[in-house]
């Protein structure tokens, strides 16, 4: 190597070790690469998020049934379901007391036989163990339970309730009502033979006088 190309060697090695030194001296393409390298080496250390705005409120798809506002306590029907009637209450109603105990293994109920030809019958029962309210006829309703039936939400004596059942039969004088006492437990008013009437109307106005029973044997 001669002399003038050692001397240009030399003042090569001098601008790289001063533009090392200082940054500012580095033309623009390689400021441009170096901060193009500084960032994706943060992007490479940036952790994934581990929770979601929309993780924070899950949504139902199926309704639910209105919270019971004044909730009663199911003790007098859990304890003797033909207790729901008073005498008094039997009488105006035209139904033959007492009530005939009829358990099963998924219900504990009372049947009462009312004054008319044909011998209408009344059923009052719940299903021991459910905790569930009303909510599990509003999701078999949401699963299509009730789509050759009906569901109509309704209200006795400011308890929510509704008018259920796989098929229609209420114009053979048949009808199925249930009411929620508190958000865990419901009972049901079954309606058979009524004649002459709406049986769904016969069974509004029994389980309003089973409502009125209870909420006076509190007192």
């Amino acid at each position: 190597m001669t002399e003038p190309e050692k001397s240009r060697v030399t003042r090569a090695a001098r601008n790289a070790s001063s533009m090392l030194a200082d940054p500012t001296r580095i033309p623009m393409p390689c400021a441009i690469l170096t901060c193009l390298l500084l960032l994706l080496t943060a992007c490479s250390q940036a952790k994934p998020p581990t929770d979601s705005p929309w993780q924070h409120e899950k949504i139902s798809l199926a309704p639910q049934p209105p919270q019971v506002r004044n909730p009663l306590d199911p003790a007098l029907l859990v304890n003797d379901p033909c207790r729901g009637l008073s005498p008094a209450q039997l009488l105006g109603l035209r139904i033959e007391s007492p009530g005939r105990r009829h358990d099963t293994e998924s219900l504990v109920s009372c049947v009462w036989v009312m004054y008319a030809a044909g011998t209408p019958a009344v059923t009052v029962y719940y299903v021991p163990g459910r905790q569930t309210g009303l909510s599990e006829l509003y999701l078999l309703n949401s699963s299509g339970e009730y789509g050759h039936g009906y569901f109509e939400p309704t209200t006795i004596v400011g308890y929510p309730a509704v008018l259920n059942s796989s098929t229609d039969d209420r114009s053979a004088g048949i009808c199925h009502l249930s009411v929620g006492l508190n958000d865990q437990f419901a009972f049901s008013v079954h309606t058979t033979n009524v004649t002459g009437g709406d049986p769904c109307q016969v069974a509004d106005t029994v389980a309003a006088q089973v409502i009125l029973t209870i909420q006076h044997s509190g007192r």
